[in-house]
């Protein structure tokens, strides 16, 4: 279909150059219908050379990038057996578009493939870090005497163990990890929302709980921290409020980004890693408080189930 072009050159600061120079003031082209364009009609004041010149380049692109199609169908339409129809090569078609990248100038949107591919680095990267979690504590919990009897801060061992697990989980899960099970931006709109409550999570543990237990170094250098059970705020209606936070979040980047491992670590991080990393923990927690912790288990749910009344 033939339409109109209209470009107020002013604005781009496009001028003539030569002995006759002259601004173009503005410039109106009806491309020819068709797949490939042609010059239907120009209509330019001042600097008509150049005006000319500038829409002839244009559409030389425009013709270049038909020509590429065509042979795409032409190379498609031979590998493609006769008994599957039309749409079948339109589908193949249509799937080497988005593959290759595109821009439509009507609608003023451009894709591009090796953009979306770097993006996606961030939610399977994001995956790696909260599933290697409940591996660091694995790493505290089970030999916690053997820390807290350091002369020197744990952390100068337990951070680098904790970079080669993340190092090991990356290594791991690198050769899918831009495999996705599904592409739509839609499926955002669920996923900012469990990132709205993982995020306000995380901000109201902060303020109830403090960095210090977040951290674990209350529990690994008792010596310098008061050793209290926190039973307020969030921590009266769930057990493990920051966990939830983490899984929350995990579930928040998959389902926006479809990725594949994503899901995957999200599975195991649900069924097998963070069920026993708080098995693990409440064992601990157990043996630090003794009965005061066995009345809080006892009282507080581990996932307040809904219209769960909590004794107090």
């Amino acid at each position: 279909m033939a339409s109109n072009f209209r470009i107020d050159v002013p604005e781009h600061g496009v001028g003539a150059e030569g002995a006759h120079a002259g601004t173009i003031d503005r410039l109106s082209i009806c491309p020819e219908s068709g797949f490939h364009h042609g010059l239907g009609g120009v209509t330019v004041s001042h600097g008509h050379a150049l005006a000319k010149a500038v829409i002839k380049r244009v559409i030389e692109i425009k013709d270049h990038a038909a020509d590429d199609w065509l042979d795409r169908a032409a190379r498609l339409r031979l590998s493609i057996p006769r008994s599957q129809n039309r749409i079948s090569l339109l589908c193949s078609l249509m799937r080497q578009r988005h593959l290759s990248g595109y821009c439509d100038i009507h609608s003023n949107h451009c894709y591009n493939p090796d953009m979306e591919a770097k993006l996606l680095h961030i939610p399977w990267m994001v995956s790696v870090l909260y599933s290697s979690v409940p591996l660091f504590w694995f790493a505290i919990h089970p030999v916690a005497d053997l820390w807290r009897r350091m002369d020197r801060s744990p952390y100068l061992l337990l951070l680098p163990i904790w970079a080669a697990i993340i190092c090991a989980l990356t290594w791991a899960t690198w050769p899918w990890h831009s495999e996705r099970l599904y592409s739509s931006p839609w499926m955002w709109v669920p996923a900012v929302v469990l990132l709205f409550f993982g995020l306000r999570t995380y901000t109201r543990i902060r303020s109830e709980f403090g960095a210090h237990k977040l951290s674990g170094e209350a529990e690994l250098r008792p010596q310098d921290h008061a050793q209290e059970l926190v039973t307020t705020g969030l921590h009266a209606r769930m057990r493990h409020p920051i966990y939830v936070a983490h899984l929350l979040n995990m579930a928040g980047w998959s389902l926006g980004s479809g990725l594949l491992m994503s899901f995957v670590l999200l599975t195991i991080s649900v069924l097998g890693t963070f069920p026993l990393m708080i098995w693990i923990e409440e064992h601990e927690l157990e043996k630090r408080f003794g009965q005061s912790y066995r009345e809080y288990r006892a009282r507080v749910p581990l996932i307040p189930l809904p219209f769960q009344r909590i004794s107090a």
